[in-house]
């Protein structure tokens, strides 16, 4: 059908719905296609790094020289500190000559990155391979650009503490990379319930530029209530070097440590040992720890894994205290299922005057406690004197720790927590055979059972049990019904 000239033209009218957005659809919307294109750019980003890697892998046997290594983004470190730290890396790469290929450069860079993250001050680290520049090396010639970000050189953290029936408040405060080259100064103060106050000033540096090596020197002060074992209060005033480092057993530790003690203000119901312990005391001792850790997870290892530590020490350059001293602990985790694991423990030490007087307070071993023989007071096993737990010279203390997952609550930080703890405590008389103070360590032990609630916060544990002490000794501090753990440390 065709219109006249002599008829109005009609108009087109669009019947179509009109088309809006609620703000809530709109956010909808702007979330999904926001989603779209990152599952669309996360897919290009995966393509690209395929096909550079395979790239990379077709070319890592052509030759290639390492020409230089860059630093952009640097502030404080020092040129001087980063050429010695990269020496080792860089003479390995010198001794290949001109015959290296493009994955010895690639393990140049791999090490070297390694290397500068242990220093431990640098926020961030992107190498990058480049040709060399114009002019300063042939095709087949390389540099290394790491772009890096420094990390905040001064920290300040307030923080409280609950742990080992004690509670405290600490500052702290650290400056990193003081000269450039990796160094730390760092103070603390810590004010407590049991600990009353206690100061620190520390200064760390590596050794030749290797962050695998450092060493530091401690000045320290604290003043410390021991009347919930002992009526009396213990001061120390000390100064204590370490060098650390590590090997294929462990990470070491060789220390000196010169330390000034004073036991004092002394309870009215204090015992006489511990009267004739009160005064003043000097130590002046060397000491080496050895410490290995091969578990992935102390709670949940799905391969199992072992920790030890090790320390000997000796007393007697000089000052009162003259012995030799030395402890084990060892943990083995065992995982019994996808879910189960058990973990046994075992911890022992033995302090051997080097003269014929008996060991000093201040020196011996104390037991007992949640983080060691569980539902027993703190520090309340072993020889005691009318109200006072007096410490002793050989000890031994072994676990078995069951963690299991809240059924159907898999997902809660919360495990479930069975426990069989045993552990004895004595003093060694030097007035007799060494064997038999060791005999006595086989008489029955002090042995506690329970159950409990562990919550796992980053390193932290925090326990909550349940137990009653089977087995106890005449004067020992026995603890039944609930007891609170918190710390890093503890026996299983």
């Amino acid at each position: 059908m065709s219109l006249s000239p002599h008829e109005p033209p009609t108009a087109t009218v669009d019947s179509s719905p009109p088309i809006t957005f609620s703000p809530a659809a709109s956010k909808e919307h702007d979330d999904w296609f926001s989603a779209r294109q990152e599952r669309i750019l996360s897919g290009e980003r995966e393509r690209l790094g395929r096909a550079l890697s395979a790239v990379v892998q077709s070319n890592l046997d052509e030759r290639y020289n390492l020409s230089s290594i860059r630093f952009l983004g640097l502030e404080k470190t020092r040129a001087s500190f980063l050429q010695k730290a990269l020496e080792d890396a860089l003479r390995k790469h010198r001794e290949i000559g001109d015959q290296g290929r493009l994955r010895d450069v690639l393990k140049t860079v791999k090490d070297v990155t390694s290397k500068l993250e242990g220093f431990g001050i640098f926020e961030q680290i992107a190498p990058s391979v480049e040709h060399a520049e114009a002019g300063l090396g042939g095709a087949r010639d390389l540099d290394v650009v790491f772009h890096v970000k420094e990390a905040a050189r001064k920290y300040l953290k307030t923080s409280t503490d609950v742990g080992d029936g004690e509670g405290s408040v600490q500052a702290l405060g650290r400056v990193r990379n003081v000269f450039g080259g990796a160094e730390t100064v760092e103070g603390a103060m810590t004010f407590g319930s049991r600990t009353r106050s206690a100061f620190q000033l520390r200064f760390d540096s590596p050794v030749f530029a290797d962050p695998d090596k450092r060493i530091d020197t401690t000045l320290y002060a604290s003043d410390t209530d021991l009347s919930h074992f002992a009526s009396c209060t213990e001061r120390l005033h000390g100064f204590q070097g370490r060098f650390r480092t590590v090997s294929p057993l462990g990470y070491h530790e060789l220390s000196y440590d010169a330390v000034l003690r004073r036991i004092c203000d002394l309870g009215p119901r204090a015992s006489m040992s511990m009267r004739e312990s009160a005064g003043t005391t000097t130590k002046s001792a060397v000491s080496h720890t050895v410490t290995s850790d091969t578990r992935e997870d102390v709670f949940e290892p799905s391969k199992g894994g072992m920790y030890y530590k090790l320390t000997q020490e000796l007393a007697g350059l000089g000052g009162d205290a003259k012995h030799i001293k030395g402890t084990v602990d060892v943990q083995k985790s065992l995982p019994l299922s996808s879910a189960a694991t058990l973990s046994l423990g075992f911890r022992s030490g033995l302090l051997y005057t080097l003269s014929p007087s008996p060991s000093l307070f201040s020196d011996r071993f104390h037991l007992g406690g949640p983080s060691s023989v569980r539902m027993f007071k703190l520090n309340t096993l072993g020889p005691k004197d009318y109200e006072d737990w007096v410490g002793g010279d050989a000890f031994w203390a072994a676990g078995a720790s069951l963690y299991a997952p809240i059924p159907k609550r898999t997902h809660w930080p919360l495990l479930l927590h069975g426990f069989v703890n045993a552990g004895r405590l004595v003093a060694v008389d030097r007035k007799a055979p060494l064997s038999d103070s060791l005999r006595d360590l086989l008489n029955p032990p002090s042995t506690s059972v329970g159950l409990g609630l562990l919550y796992r916060f980053s390193i932290v544990r925090l326990e909550v049990n349940l137990g009653v002490p089977l087995v106890a000794s005449r004067g020992d501090g026995t603890r039944k019904g609930l007891q609170l753990g918190v710390g890093m440390s503890f026996l299983s």
